[in-house]
């Protein structure tokens, strides 16, 4: 399954609640839901 940026930022931010703001978590999940992490893992880069 493969997601333009933008169309999984919005996934993000309409199940943010879902992930109690943990960017971590929210990373993990997305990863593990739509197993394509080079589109997810650059929504939060390393601070």
């Amino acid at each position: 399954m493969y997601l333009h940026r933008a169309a999984v930022k919005s996934l993000v931010l309409k199940h943010q609640s879902e992930f109690r703001g943990s960017e971590l978590l929210c990373e993990v999940v997305l990863v593990k839901k739509l197993n394509y992490d080079e589109t997810v893992r650059p929504l939060f880069p390393e601070s």
